[in-house]
Parts: C-alpha cells; structure tokens; sequence
C-alpha cells in the first residue's frame, strides 16, 4: 500500500515536472527591463569598484594575474548581459548580470585586491629598510669601527717606537 502511494505520488511529480519545463521560457522567467536593468547595474558597479582594487594592487607591485582572469571572465558576462538586454531578452541579461556579480562577490575580488596591496606595500616597507637603510647603517658600521680600530692600532704602533715618530 505504501509503495503503491509512493509511486503515484512520483508519478504525479514527474507528470507536473515535465509541464512545468514544457513551458515556454517567457511564461517561467517574466523579468522586466527594470529588473534586469538594475541587475546590470549593479554588476557594473561592483565590477568598477574591483577593477580599481585589481589596479591600485597592481601598482603597489602585488602578483594580480588570478583577479584578472576572474575580472576578464566576469567583463565577459556582463557584456553577454549588455547585448541580451539590448535585444530584448530581458531574463538571459539578468542572468548574465547575475553571473557576473556572483563570480566577483563570490570570489571577494575587491577585499583579496586590497589584501594583496596590503602585503606588496609592507614587503615594499621592508624592502626598503633592508636594502636602503640596512645600507646606510651598515656602512656607517664599517666606518666607525675602521676609524676605531685605525685608533687602536696607531696608538699601539706609536707605543712601539717610543712615543717618535
């Protein structure tokens, strides 16, 4: 008796299934310009402000080769969603958009751009101060201790001869 309702019951949901996606895409997916509109806008945005965290990691000197390709894939969807909007397929343009705001915030593009800078500008500070400072100081280290051991041994050699010269 259970099995019997049990496969009515599947029988049931695979009959409603199939005439759910024997339906016309238009009629399961109604988006609206609006919708969609602002869904490429927003995808704009978030695209923007990850290209300026991808630039200003760049010139801080950080490896940002992995958020390019991540900020290429996504520039694709969202033209994908550009020209679906432009041609009227209002639900392929929200779902590009989607796509292409999804694949950045997933992939916290901005917030690894802004890590990454973080860490090029401290290894730029360090690099810095090793090479430059480090420098400096390690030749005034060699200056200092040549003059002391120049005074060392002039007194010990003038020692030697008696006090003359």
């Amino acid at each position: 008796m259970l099995n019997r309702r049990f496969v009515i019951l599947a029988l049931v949901f695979f009959v409603m299934s199939f005439s759910v996606l024997s339906m016309p895409s238009s009629v399961l997916a109604q988006t609206t310009q609006a919708e969609a509109q602002s869904t490429i806008g927003a995808a704009q945005t978030e695209l923007t402000v990850c290209y300026k965290a991808v630039a200003n990691a760049s010139d801080s000197g950080a490896n940002v080769t992995s958020l390019l390709l991540l900020l290429d894939q996504a520039g694709g969807n969202l033209s994908l969603a550009d020209v679906a909007y432009k041609v009227g397929d209002n639900a392929s343009a929200q779902a590009y958009a989607n796509q292409s705001l999804n694949l950045l915030v997933q992939n916290n593009v901005a917030s690894r751009a802004n890590a990454l800078e973080s860490s090029a500008s401290q290894a730029r500070f360090w690099g810095f101060m090793i090479n430059v400072v480090g420098s400096l100081v390690g030749a005034v280290a060699v200056i200092v201790v040549g003059f002391a051991l120049w005074v060392v041994l002039n007194k010990r050699y003038t020692k030697d001869e008696g006090g003359a010269r």
